[in-house]
């Protein structure tokens, strides 16, 4: 009996382990380098599915700060850090980030190929151009390196002959995918290739934040930018390049259908561009501040609504919970996010259906009750 329970044990040990996934140093020229001129990698596990790839853009923010000098000192610090440099990473993705999404058991992408392509530009994937600081040299090297890393599945992996292929991200990833929807698909003409961005869609008021986009924007504005979004128009007026990165503005640009993931209270938001000090503890807001909270919340509502109705194709998931980044996380199938409160669908079961089921009549889901009358996850921020 002993030895029976220990099989079983064993079996059940064996089928539960997750697979590691390694990271694979891309060989680049040296226009196509991370921050501090390392080549950059992937980590890639083949599916069983093997004309679908899920492709996930990390995202830990741009380097940022309200001037040209500020941003070069951030990226010059990352450039010591597993963000700017590949000789930082781990050789395996281990089993503890291997969550939401990316999970083997996953219902949809489980068994699809998986490309996560870790950022290590600072620079949300938009830049082109190398900058001396500090007796060295700073790469923003974004788009080169992506436009290598995808020549790269193509030749390796037979990108190009995927029937499907979803470009996702988080965050700064997100933005990402926004930028490259329409450049994959034309890299890939026999493809279908959609986006699926979590947590990118960002205000970008007040005005201090504005400003910071626009230094940004211009920084690493140049015309090779035009080969990978040349739709935007935006970029044509120095000024206002920054709006061919947030998605509030370029969206009417984007031809690829996609499905928006995200808050309505974004706390990642609501910490770094309002300064909002109860982001994560609403009910310990005071009262205009809540109000702030509120107001933001239904302006998001709003814009999106107004966006998406503009889009029938395009699918949403937009719940009323705080949070900065969904899909690589459990919460992704937690029920407690369902929207509406109560009901079976979670984010999860929300983009299973817009991905399997083109013509599904209820593609859009914006949650209409408000914190803190979601009551199934509002005690999460308290």
């Amino acid at each position: 009996m002993k030895s029976l329970l220990l099989i079983t044990l064993l079996v059940v040990l064996c089928f539960s382990q997750k697979t590691p996934i390694p990271f694979t140093i891309i060989d680049t020229p040296e226009n196509a380098r991370c921050l501090d001129g390392s080549k950059p990698g992937i980590y890639y596990r083949p599916g069983e599915s093997k004309r679908n790839t899920l492709i996930y853009l990390e995202g830990v923010g741009n380097c940022a700060g309200p001037t040209v000098d500020s941003i070069l000192e951030n990226c010059y610090q990352r450039s010591f850090t597993y963000i700017g440099s590949s000789k930082y990473r781990q050789p395996y993705l281990n089993s503890s980030m291997v969550q939401g999404i990316f999970r083997e058991d996953d219902k949809t992408f489980g068994r699809w190929n998986l490309l996560i392509i870790p950022t290590c530009e600072g620079a949300t994937y938009a830049g082109d151009m190398s900058v001396q600081y500090k007796n060295t040299t700073l790469h923003f090297r974004g788009q080169r390196m992506l436009q290598h890393i995808f020549d790269y599945m193509v030749k390796e992996h037979k990108l190009d002959k995927n029937h499907n292929v979803i470009l996702t991200g988080g965050s700064a990833g997100a933005l990402g995918a926004f930028q490259y929807a329409n450049y994959l698909q034309k890299l890939l003409p026999y493809t279908d290739v959609r986006i699926a961005p979590d947590s990118g869609f960002f205000l970008d008021s007040p005005q201090p934040f504005q400003q910071i986009l626009e230094v940004f924007g211009n920084f690493i504005k140049n015309d090779h930018y035009q080969t990978i979004f040349p739709e935007c128009t935006y970029q044509t007026n120095g000024t206002e390049f920054y709006k061919c990165i947030l998605p509030k503005y370029s969206w009417e640009f984007i031809q690829t259908d996609a499905f928006i993931i995200g808050s309505l209270y974004d706390n990642w938001a609501l910490q770094y561009i309002y300064q909002i000090p109860c982001y994560n503890h609403f009910d310990q807001c005071d009262p205009a501040t809540l109000q702030f909270v509120m107001s933001y919340g239904e302006t998001y509502r709003t814009l999106l609504g107004n966006i998406l109705a503009q889009r029938p194709n395009w699918g949403s998931w937009l719940v009323s919970c705080g949070f900065h980044g969904f899909i690589h996380t459990d919460w992704y199938e937690d029920k407690d996010f369902a929207i509406p409160s109560g009901s079976k669908h979670t984010c999860q079961k929300s983009l299973d259906q817009w991905v399997h089921y083109r013509f599904l009549t209820q593609k859009q889901r914006i949650e209409q009750v408000p914190y803190p009358e979601n009551e199934n996850c509002a005690h999460l921020y308290k």
